[in-house]
């Protein structure tokens, strides 16, 4: 497939027509039941085949206190709409710009006719050959968090809300993988503290480890392994990220996301796409100075090297006495290749400057090793 014929796929090709939708009167046990029953994270609310807005378990679980009678109409968010006629790498980058796992498809009478995946678009990847025969040390993040198989069940799904990720590798005591824990896995725990008679609000009480929760053994492949392989291991299995490791030993994880961030940047523009994550909690004054400071930086990249993506995410950890300490970890692909970067401090701009000060030089060296061969 040529990258004329990638941008040229439409959501009308890919999209699923069998469609699990909610009524705006209908209980949030009801769509939970709905979501447990068909594997999926959200769905859309509709009225009379109109959609009004989308359910999925992450808006459900930032709300504090929710009684599972309530109508999901007062639980809904709004999302984007897509039409039959988008074209699939425009539907990916509003997917990484809103964080939604699938968007509703609508006909010109805006009428619901269809749900477009992260899955249906991964699938459409495989026929791409300069995304697909990539290897996969080019597109995973390096260096992932790890839990062992004797932490605490509640240390993985903390470093899980610290650091947004759904999935998390487990090591041995000698540091080889023998599992994956994710959210799902998660989910299991309250029904099992349920008959156990735990109560898991009192989380000093709790001592399940990890590995009694995991799940084993853990989909894995080879630094060279290619995205294509990468992917059919994740529709075969029905998960949303691969290990790498080299003699059983984690160093990289593949994720959707990356591989949907590959997609988003083959269709040119003159900017860059820029992704900040974890900023819920900051405010408009802390966020306008965090772009500022991207943008001196990729101003800078730009003039040796043309940026595409640059995806940040922010992680605040409460420490004693109540002060947060931010880590930034940023990704920055370039026309070129592919940089990782992370650092923690006490202040979020100077986290902010060294995280992307060091993506910069990573950039920089890696021009002029270039130059001198």
């Amino acid at each position: 497939m040529s990258k004329a014929e990638l941008l040229g796929i439409k959501a009308k090709e890919i999209m699923t027509r069998d469609i699990i939708s909610a009524e705006k009167h209908e209980r949030v046990s009801e769509v939970i039941g709905k979501m447990k029953t068909y594997g999926i994270h959200e769905i859309p609310v509709i009225e009379k085949n109109k959609v009004l807005g989308l359910v999925s378990y992450s808006n459900i679980l930032k709300k504090r206190q929710i009684p599972v009678s309530t109508a999901v109409e007062n639980i809904m968010i709004r999302s984007p709409k897509i039409t039959e006629d988008d074209n699939v790498v425009d539907i990916t980058r509003i997917m990484l710009d809103t964080d939604f796992k699938a968007l509703p498809v609508i006909d010109a009478d805006e009428k619901l006719v269809g749900i477009v995946s992260r899955i249906d678009i991964l699938k459409n990847i495989t026929g791409f050959k300069e995304i697909a025969s990539l290897p996969v040390e080019k597109v995973m993040s390096p260096k992932p968090i790890t839990v062992s198989e004797d932490d605490n069940i509640m240390l993985a799904r903390q470093k899980m809300l610290e650091l947004s990720e759904q999935t998390l590798p487990v090591v041995d005591s000698m540091g080889k993988l023998s599992g994956v824990i994710s959210g799902k896995d998660l989910s299991r725990i309250y029904s099992e503290a349920k008959k156990a008679g735990i109560d898991l609000k009192q989380k000093k009480r709790i001592n399940i480890q990890v590995k009694s929760f995991m799940s084993r053994p853990a989909v894995s492949v080879p630094p060279t392994a290619t995205v294509a392989e990468s992917i059919e291991l994740m529709l075969k299995h029905n998960i949303s990220s691969v290990v790498v490791a080299v003699e059983d030993k984690p160093v990289g994880i593949v994720t959707h996301w990356d591989l949907l961030e590959l997609l988003a940047k083959e269709k040119e523009e003159n900017g860059v796409y820029i992704q900040i994550t974890g900023l819920e909690r900051q405010d408009a004054y802390e966020t306008e100075a965090l772009f500022d400071i991207v943008g001196k930086y990729m101003e800078k990249v730009n003039r040796i090297e043309k940026p595409t993506h640059l995806y940040l995410h922010v992680s605040e950890m409460l420490q004693k006495g109540g002060i947060p300490k931010y880590e930034i970890r940023g990704k920055l692909t370039t026309l070129k290749k592919t940089y990782f970067a992370q650092y923690s401090s006490w202040v979020l701009f100077e986290c902010a400057d060294e995280v992307l000060s060091r993506l910069e030089r990573q950039v920089r060296k890696e021009v002029e090793k270039k130059k001198g061969q």
